[in-house]
């Protein structure tokens, strides 16, 4: 009876909601921040130490959760609970639920399922029944999925973007592709070398109002969801760009807004600093559609002149603009949100700082988003942030 009881008592500890981090450890290391930049950040993240190294976290429909699949070779649920964690392993032992290869997390696209690309293989998971799905897309050599989209509106397709192996550069091909759930799937459409892979970056690729946006040698492309040769003004305007002072030299990043007409380009400059430009395909003087937005508006290292900034995304409610901004520390950068706003002329109001990595020696390897409530989760291996941006204060 005495053994049982104890059985029954390690299971619950084990269970149990966790973090390995001691309120002194979290003290100092916020201690450690001011003392370095001389005020805290905007937000302070909630800080949990892990029970072992997540290298590895991707975006769930989960609330208060990320993903990983690097914990004990099974996907497995990192649920927040104040200020510590809870482990839900959900499935074990499948090959495809290992962390084994290379993977591409798709964002959230369904209340229920998760999709990924490992290698040269495509997966589907059910959270809730844990019903598990693979798929081999491709079997030759010199392939492998480096990116996946969910096609709105329609379920379970996606758009996968393939690397095609041709050192030092990779092609990049495109396909729809539409699965069954039953282990089969069908190519609905197909484009061949669109843009290109350098190193561990690939140029980027965006869908919006039902159009597939990328760019092929600083050639801004559209395509309709059968990729085949589209239209938007935001193309049109960003091929036909010529500034007074500066042209575009290597873009190697946008984002464009889900619903205001308007997106983000960076772009480098051949000593690789950034410059940032808005633009704006619906403002009425054609002068003011694309815009660069000064350094000091970007960065909160305004005594820096070498703007190095990257990573922008569009939170999921479409509120927030972040980024990495690596002008004062390549290895461990700041994190910036600024909030946006359809009725402000800019759309974008005050950046705020939401800090970095603080355990010493270490910098970011993984992130991903959580939808309820809304928040950025980064991980340093060993320490999960969690900036909580509905605790942001929004300034314009």
């Amino acid at each position: 009876m005495l053994n049982r009881f104890l059985l029954i008592l390690l299971v619950l500890i084990t269970q149990c909601a966790t973090n390995k981090l001691s309120k002194e450890d979290i003290e100092a290391m916020k201690a450690r921040f001011v003392l370095e930049y001389g005020k805290p950040p905007d937000l302070w993240p909630v800080m949990v130490g892990l029970k072992e190294e997540v290298y590895s976290i991707f975006p769930v429909p989960v609330e208060n959760a990320v993903g990983t699949n690097v914990i004990d070779f099974a996907i497995t649920l990192l649920r927040f609970e104040g200020d510590k964690i809870h482990y839900d392993q959900l499935i074990k032992g499948h090959p495809g639920a290992s962390a084994g290869g290379l993977y591409s997390h798709c964002p959230v696209f369904d209340k229920e399922w998760i999709a990924y690309g490992q290698s040269r293989g495509f997966s589907l998971f059910n959270i809730k029944t844990r019903e598990f799905v693979d798929h081999i897309l491709y079997t030759q050599l010199g392939l492998r999925i480096s990116g996946a989209i969910a096609i709105p509106e329609q379920p379970f397709t996606f758009l996968i973007q393939i690397e095609r192996a041709n050192y030092p550069e990779s092609d990049r091909v495109l396909q729809i592709v539409r699965f069954d759930l039953k282990g089969n799937f069908e190519v609905l459409a197909e484009l061949e070398q669109i843009g290109r892979h350098y190193g561990e970056r690939g140029e980027p690729l965006i869908i919006r109002d039902n159009r597939i946006f990328g760019w092929h040698d600083n050639v801004f492309e559209v395509y309709d969801l059968n990729l085949k040769p589209s239209q938007h003004p935001l193309c049109s305007l960003l091929n036909n760009f010529d500034s007074k002072s500066v042209s575009l030299y290597r873009p190697n990043e946008f984002v464009i807004h889900p619903k205001n007409p308007f997106a983000i380009l960076a772009d480098s400059r051949p000593d690789n600093s950034s410059i940032i430009w808005l633009v704006r395909w619906e403002h009425p003087d054609p002068e003011q559609q694309i815009i660069e937005l000064v350094e000091q508006k970007l960065s909160m290292f305004s005594d820096i002149k070498k703007l190095l900034l990257w990573n922008f995304q569009i939170s999921p409610d479409g509120e927030w603009l972040l980024f990495e901004d690596g002008s004062e520390d390549i290895d461990n950068p700041s994190y910036i949100a600024m909030p946006i706003d359809e009725d402000e002329e800019y759309f974008l109001g005050k950046p705020k700082m939401l800090g970095k990595v603080l355990r010493k020696n270490a910098g970011p390897v993984s992130s991903a988003w959580i939808e309820e409530p809304l928040s950025y989760v980064v991980s340093d291996g060993m320490v999960l942030y969690k900036w909580e941006l509905n605790n942001l204060r929004r300034e314009f």
